[in-house]
């Protein structure tokens, strides 16, 4: 008779994904538990992928902190959907040598919930 048939104790499956912020948006949580693990995983939904931000800088905030989390390392789950970007103003310019331009900028629509600092830069060649 072993442990787990001694009188008085019982294994139960713990579902670590209860929690709906057990894994960030994007992510499907997949709870675990057999004789070696006990907690979950985060893995991207379908149009999602694992994001790993390159620079210490490019977090804004990071996913939940928990033990039970057994990904190596804490990721995020991105969309794969690239944003909208709309030009404000005329999309053609003509100046006369002299006259000062003034950038009427672009808005951008972008339906990734992952907060990253993010940066739009223009080149001018």
């Amino acid at each position: 008779m072993g442990p787990a048939d001694s009188p008085g104790r019982e294994c139960l499956f713990v579902d670590h994904c209860e929690d709906a912020d057990a894994c960030p948006h994007g992510c499907d949580c997949n709870s675990v538990v057999n004789s070696d693990k006990d907690g979950f995983f985060c893995s991207p939904k379908p149009g999602y992928a694992t994001y790993y931000p390159e620079e210490e800088y490019e977090w804004v905030s990071r996913p939940k902190e928990n033990p039970y989390r057994l990904d190596a390392v804490n990721h995020l789950c991105a969309s794969q959907q690239m944003p909208d970007l709309v030009l404000l103003g005329s999309p053609t310019l003509v100046l006369t040598q002299g006259q000062k331009y003034v950038e009427a900028g672009v808005k951008i629509t972008d339906a990734s919930t992952v907060d990253l600092k993010r940066r739009f830069t223009t080149d001018y060649r």
